[in-house]
Order: C-alpha cells, then sequence, then structure tokens
C-alpha cells in the first residue's frame, strides 16, 4: 500500500467514481471533487496536499485557462489531464507540471502509468 494521494477534479460523476475505485483498487488514496472550487475550498483547509492531480480541462466552473491558473499555486504537484476535447489545453500546459494529457476515454491502464510516471517524476 502507497500514501500517495491523488486528487480528482471532474463535474462528471461517473468518472470520478470510476476514478477513485481505480486508484483505490492500485492502493492510492482518492478524494474526488466536482468542482475546482471544491477542491481548492477543501485543500486549503486541510493539512495534506495531494500528490498527483488528476484533472478534466472543462468542469461546470471553470474552463481550462482558469483550472491550470489555479493549479499552478500547487507547483511542483504533478498534473494528469483526463479530458475530452485535448485542443481546449493551452499551450503553456508544459509549464504546468502537466506529464500527461490523457483522452476520455482512457484506459485504466493509461490513466494508472500516467500517474506513475508523474509521480516519479514530481
Amino acid at each position: 500500500m502507497n500514501e500517495h494521494l491523488i486528487a480528482i477534479i471532474d463535474d462528471q460523476a461517473d468518472i470520478r467514481h470510476a476514478a477513485c475505485l481505480l486508484l483505490e483498487s492500485r492502493g492510492y488514496t482518492a478524494k474526488a471533487y466536482a468542482s475546482g472550487e471544491e477542491f481548492l475550498n477543501d485543500v486549503n483547509s486541510s493539512q495534506r496536499q495531494p500528490d498527483c492531480i488528476l484533472t478534466d480541462l472543462m468542469v461546470s466552473d471553470a474552463d481550462g485557462n482558469t483550472i491550470l491558473e489555479t493549479l499552478r499555486a500547487f507547483a511542483p504537484t504533478p498534473i494528469v489531464v483526463l479530458t475530452g476535447n485535448p485542443h481546449a489545453l493551452p499551450r503553456r500546459a508544459v509549464d504546468d507540471h502537466i506529464y500527461a494529457i490523457l483522452r476520455k476515454p482512457a484506459s485504466p491502464e493509461v490513466i494508472i502509468r500516467s500517474i506513475e510516471s508523474a509521480l516519479a517524476a514530481g
């Protein structure tokens, strides 16, 4: 069992649920958020920061630019983007500690490999 906390930000409940189940089945601690605001409120009041962030770019309360600007404050926490629209990714994304850009639906193996690579690099 590892000690890594993975934050999941996605406004689709089924994606959040599936990602939590996948990560927990691999020994990670997963915490899911329906919005960027929910994530920020929890993280700002928490003693423990995530070791990696798995996020969609387009959630109900923010677009890709807003999400990445907000997450920039958590640098160097590695980010894995899981999105239905990879073209929405801002060009400066490489500077924002994004270790992988995955297109929905991504296979469980690809998601796990991407998170493991991000954690190893971070």
